[in-house]
């Protein structure tokens, strides 16, 4: 499966950024109320549909969406990586000068960016994730003769310190491209720009996940084995997810790795799939989502008719079923919980023409509703991020035209 990666990030509020904002935002707002569709994944037989922890939902962030068309000058700055935490929304966007910068919202409709980061970052898309201790954002920078991935620190948005990644092999360009925030620092993930032969002729080519106490000093963490891929990764209250598969044979079986400090890494409970009969293919886990609920680990869709994936955990141990996705449910691209359940967005459709975005909540990760569905030619998904009282999706087209759809 082509997996697409996904960082999720915990971040929090400096005090400090916002005595640093200096550009303000426009917003017109366009109210749209959509109705509500169930959708109930097929859940195998004798499988019980997840080992969340279940309760009546008290809240239904997410049930109904408002639309706005942003300012023009936050969707030139081509926001991307956006992330939510104590009632505020951030994400990185290009300044006036073309440099990335942060940019803040109290409501995702209005936003403002502090100045720019004074790092020259590469080709790749950097990620953002923000704690306590500050701002990481995490890329690449061009290198003598490949890229290097890139960690830039800063306690208020404006000031930054630089530290360059370490990796297994030094003869290869590399990124780094999600970063998440935790209990005791920041976990980033990367990849090398080429593929690594297997076995690797120097044996460290297993994937790229860094940790940090602090931010500035990062160490590479250790995978207990080289013939893994990892694609996501996700915080939680006491450890660090990473989701994945395991190559064997031509496929790639998905699997969940767990840690408690960031630096030591294991694989968590299997993945079962008790479909009858099983789907073809390579089911890789996109995306990993840490709520108060528990856990679900997504494969969003397999390409080639296979069918996707929604497990259930309640702590990241062991995993049950919760249902498979198949041609009638959208390709999931970004996924959030929110405090009674979790809120998911992607492409329902095969034809690029006659796709349409959609966003979509579930309690477990068996039944889902669909709660948004508009037309998304040319719009794409671009990012979804949630605060308790507020849900964010952004789409957005080759145009410039962004659009910022609230739930609240």
């Amino acid at each position: 499966m082509r997996s697409s990666i996904g960082g999720r990030a915990h971040p929090i509020p400096t005090p400090t950024l916002a005595n640093s904002l200096a550009v303000a935002a426009a917003a017109i707002v366009v109210v749209i109320v959509i109705g509500s569709r169930v959708l109930t994944g097929e859940t195998p037989p004798g499988v019980a549909p997840t080992s969340l922890h279940s309760s009546a939902a008290t809240d239904q962030l997410g049930s109904t969406w408002s639309s706005a068309v942003a300012s023009t000058q936050f969707a030139q700055a081509g926001p991307v990586s956006f992330v939510a935490h104590a009632g505020r929304f951030y994400a990185l966007g290009h300044s006036a000068g073309g440099r990335w910068a942060i940019w803040s919202s109290d409501d995702g409709l209005t936003w403002t960016a502090v100045p720019p980061i004074d790092v020259v970052f590469g080709s790749s898309v950097p990620a953002l994730a923000v704690s306590d201790l500050g701002f990481v954002v995490v890329g690449e920078v061009p290198g003598p003769s490949s890229e290097t991935g890139v960690a830039v620190f800063s306690t208020d948005g404006v000031h930054w310190t630089q530290s360059l990644l370490p990796a297994g092999l030094t003869n290869r360009g590399y990124a780094a491209t999600a970063v998440v925030s935790g209990r005791d620092g920041f976990v980033a993930l990367g990849l090398y720009h080429e593929p690594v032969p297997e076995p690797s002729p120097s044996g460290d080519a297993r994937p790229l996940l860094w940790h940090s106490l602090d931010g500035i000093a990062w160490q590479l963490a250790d995978l207990p084995r080289s013939d893994v891929r990892v694609v996501s990764v996700a915080a939680g209250a006491d450890a660090y997810l990473a989701g994945g598969c395991i190559t064997s044979g031509g496929t790639c079986d998905g699997a969940v790795w767990r840690s408690t400090d960031g630096a030591s890494w294991d694989q968590s409970g299997a993945l079962p799939d008790n479909f009858e009969p099983p789907d073809q293919g390579s089911l890789a886990v996109d995306h990993i989502v840490v709520g108060e609920r528990g856990l679900l680990a997504i494969s969003g869709r397999a390409d080639h008719g296979v069918a996707g994936r929604v497990w259930g955990s309640a702590n990241g141990s062991s995993w049950g079923v919760a249902s498979r996705l198949t041609t009638v449910d959208p390709r999931i691209l970004y996924a959030v919980p929110v405090h009674d359940g979790f809120i998911a967005a992607g492409l329902l459709g095969e034809d690029p023409i006659n796709e349409s975005l959609q966003a979509r909540r579930t309690v477990d990760g068996s039944t889902w509703i669909t709660t948004l569905s508009e037309p998304s030619s040319p719009a794409r998904p671009r990012g979804l991020a949630a605060t308790t009282t507020r849900a964010l999706l952004v789409s957005g087209d080759d145009g410039g035209t962004l659009r910022l759809h609230v739930s609240q």
